[in-house]
This record gives C-alpha cells, sequence and structure tokens, in this order.
C-alpha cells in the first residue's frame, strides 16, 4: 500500500552449530532486514536461504542492493531473507541434511531452531504462508526439500539450479551421499521427489514452487524436468 525508501540492512548473529566434530562452534545466520523495517512496526514474510551465507550473493550480484531497489519500487513487498551457512561442519557439502551418523542436524537447524529464532526476535507473519524457501545448486535442493518435508513450517520454495534426489550421485554432486551414508532408504524417505506425492492432498494445493534451471545443461535440466512432472501430477503449483 505504501512504498518504504531508504536501504535495507543486514544483521549477523552466531547461533549454536548444528553439528558435532566441525571447526566451529557457531553457525553464522545474516539477516536482511529491508527498507522502512526499523521505522515501522508492521509484521514481514520472510525467506530462509540455505547454505550458503549471504556473502556469496552479494560477490555474485549485489543481492541486497538488488532487493531494496525491488522493494523501494513496488516490484516486490518488503520481505525479510535469512541466510544460514553450514561451513564449519564436519560435512563439505552439508545437503541441509540431518545425517545418518549423528554428526549434524542442519535440517532440524533450518526448520526448528533458526525459524524459532527469527519469529521470536523479529516482526515476522509466523504462518507457513508467509515461509519461503531459496537457494542454488545444493541450496536449490535444500530449498525444495525444506519444504517437502516441512510443509507446515514453509510454503513455497524457490530453486535456482537445484536437484531434487537426496544424495544423488553425479560428477556435479560427488559427496552429496555422505551425510546419508548412500543409505536408500533414507534417501528415498527424504527426497523431495519422493515425498511431495506423499504430503496430504490437503496440503500440497496450498505449496507453491518456482524452478530455475538451463533445459539443456546434463544434470540440472532433467533434474528440473523430472521435478516439474513430480509436482504436476501432484497438484503442485
Amino acid at each position: 500500500a505504501s512504498r518504504p525508501a531508504g536501504y535495507g540492512r543486514i544483521l549477523t548473529i552466531g547461533l549454536p552449530a548444528p553439528w558435532i566434530g566441525g571447526d566451529r562452534s557457531i553457525a553464522t545466520v545474516d539477516v536482511y532486514l529491508p527498507p522502512g523495517y526499523d521505522a515501522g512496526t508492521g509484521r514481514y514474510p520472510v525467506v530462509y536461504e540455505a547454505p550458503q551465507s549471504i556473502r556469496t550473493w552479494e560477490t555474485g550480484f549485489g543481492f541486497s542492493g538488488v532487493l531494496d531497489s525491488l522493494i523501494t519500487s513496488g516490484a516486490i513487498p518488503p520481505m525479510i531473507f535469512v541466510f544460514s551457512l553450514s561451513y564449519g561442519g564436519p560435512y563439505a557439502d552439508s545437503e541441509c541434511a540431518n545425517s545418518v551418523d549423528g554428526r549434524e542436524w542442519f535440517d532440524r537447524f533450518m526448520s526448528s531452531t533458526v525459524v524459532r529464532w527469527v519469529d521470536q526476535h523479529l516482526r515476522t507473519i509466523s504462518s507457513s504462508a508467509a515461509r519461503a524457501t531459496l537457494g542454488f545448486s545444493q541450496g536449490g535442493y535444500c530449498a525444495a526439500e525444506l519444504v517437502a518435508n516441512h510443509s507446515g513450517i514453509f510454503g513455497s520454495a524457490m530453486s535456482f539450479s537445484g536437484y531434487f534426489v537426496a544424495g544423488i550421485h553425479s560428477g556435479t554432486t560427488p559427496d552429496a551421499w555422505r551425510p546419508f551414508d548412500d543409505d536408500p532408504a533414507v534417501e528415498y524417505r527424504i527426497s523431495p521427489m519422493t515425498v511431495v506425492p506423499r504430503i496430504p492432498a490437503s496440503r500440497r494445493t496450498g505449496l507453491f514452487f518456482v524452478m530455475a534451471s538451463d533445459a539443456a545443461q546434463g544434470f540440472y535440466g532433467p533434474q528440473l524436468k523430472q521435478f516439474a512432472g513430480v509436482l504436476d501430477g501432484a497438484g503442485v503449483p
């Protein structure tokens, strides 16, 4: 109804790390607070990103400046972005997983610890319809996995060059199997590709997925096409 002016700001916090045996005891979480946040009392939808920090997105294309422009122009509504970094844990590729060996629980960290902290400390709209996930590559998998396995917490996923099978073996994902110990039963139980059709139908229709990949790229293109078919078959927009 009224567009804010000015710039957002970045808040960086440290939360107890969701792992054992890594080389860091604190997990870094970056929060983008949109223009107008500090001057008002309104509540905001939240986009959750993993497993990169905001610095990766800033280096790639000046992400916070892009958000400032989109919000102050009215192209998108003001919203909070939360970036949870998995660096420092026992797995080079965390896959946002609760690892089979119990050394890492990044899925639980994202869906419980981070969401709870954000809702308690920031002015959020605390419903699944106002929570989205975001990521690219491994983060694209994380974005889909979090919505698929926690559809009562997150309502939308934005996956850029993502994949949708847990522990998938490819030249692009050589270590994706490690948190799952290459166990097919574990991977089947949590893969977005197989989980989405098992979500109750009444909840599936309220979800929303956005995906972008190069259809001609040998790994990400087929993954997108296959998962799009699963979503269509399950009645997920």
